[in-house]
């Protein structure tokens, strides 16, 4: 019988700049980007849901602790950092790492 060996691929962290700040961010494997990409359709215009889609991504991207940090930032009115922000993050991040960006 023969072996058959799937070795994957290693996801590697990215530096980036967001608005302001250095972070690492590591990109999600395709099939985490692809559920996390729905709950953000799925919201809509439901200000809540958009927040709780972009909260994920955040924990994905930067883990708990930073990505709690990140939408602290977000949701803070003097701080730049925006929603569209988040988004071209999300597809950027998704480019570099050689994934069809999320719609």
């Amino acid at each position: 019988m023969a072996t058959i060996t799937i070795p994957g691929k290693t996801r590697k962290s990215i530096t980036v700049e967001l608005v302001g700040t250095e972070y690492k961010v590591r990109p999600p494997k395709a099939s985490v980007a692809i559920f996390l990409s729905q709950a953000l359709k799925d919201s809509g215009d439901d200000a809540k849901q958009l927040i709780e889609g972009l909260s994920k991504w955040c924990h994905v991207l930067f883990g708990k602790e930073t990505g709690a940090e990140v939408v602290k930032r977000l949701k803070n009115p003097a701080d730049d950092l925006d929603i569209s922000d988040l988004t071209d993050l999300i597809s950027a991040v998704m480019e570099d790492a050689g994934e069809n960006p999320p719609t």
